[in-house]
């Protein structure tokens, strides 16, 4: 068994270096518009990935349009050397970042069960190793078992990401668990590969119904408690044998 977790938003808050770049840029948000901005900037990064990685665009060129259509969809302006000095102050923030409550308790318990654990994500190579080694995921996580797209050449929600996992790692579909926050690069394709899938839900939205997954969890807590009556043998008490 092998449980997979996504990375931005699954095991640490996205939003908190976001909201602290923001306010170094200048501008005043309520915390109802700051993550609809935010979540319009990840809306954004979703289809313009595909450009980048097609050659259309330039990183950088992806980074700031996706932050002015954002701005735009939320009502507000930002010129190109804001929507710049917006992603440096995102990137410096994300250098510093922590895990969600709960994380390492989850890891725990999987490695006391000799349960392997990987992680899948989208995003340019740099970019999401410096995120790893911020957060020590390596300490958790085997190189040889950290997926990232621009590495790979495959993004999700592409099935074939989870197809290649399965290959590469050694690892069988009905022996795979993935937890992820975005329910279509995350939760749709892992079922549509016959993996187990975990919604983590943290931000308590409305669940799709394209598909059904096997657990839905709010917290670290509730994936820990799902995956410790789910996937760690029961030892019975001493007394209980004698």
């Amino acid at each position: 068994m092998t449980v997979f977790f996504d990375l931005d938003d699954t095991l640490y808050d996205q939003l908190e270096p976001f909201r602290k770049a923001v306010a170094d840029t200048g501008f005043a948000c309520s915390g109802e518009e700051l993550y609809a901005l935010f979540r319009r900037i990840r809306h954004h990064s979703d289809t313009m990935w595909p450009l980048y990685v097609n050659g259309e665009i330039s990183l950088n060129e992806m980074r700031i349009v996706r932050a002015q259509k954002a701005f735009k969809d939320t009502g507000m302006e930002i010129t190109e050397d804001e929507a710049a000095k917006l992603q440096d102050s995102y990137v410096f923030y994300q250098a510093q970042l922590s895990f969600y409550p709960g994380v390492e308790n989850v890891f725990h318990l999987l490695q006391s069960a000799n349960i392997q654990i990987g992680l899948i994500t989208n995003g340019p190579g740099e970019h999401q190793r410096r995120k790893i080694e911020a957060l020590g995921l390596s300490a958790w996580i085997p190189e040889e078992l950290q997926f990232i797209s621009e590495e790979i050449g495959l993004t999700k929600p592409d099935t074939a990401v989870f197809h290649y996992v399965n290959e590469k790692s050694g690892t069988l579909p009905e022996q795979s668990v993935y937890v992820g926050d975005n329910w279509i690069n995350d939760i749709e394709p892992a079922k549509h590969s016959g993996w187990q899938a975990v919604w983590f839900n943290d931000r308590h939205l409305q669940q799709p119904k394209s598909v059904e997954p096997d657990a839905v969890a709010t917290s670290f807590a509730e994936l820990y408690d799902w995956l410790n009556e789910q996937y760690i043998p029961f030892e019975p008490e001493r007394s209980a044998i004698e």
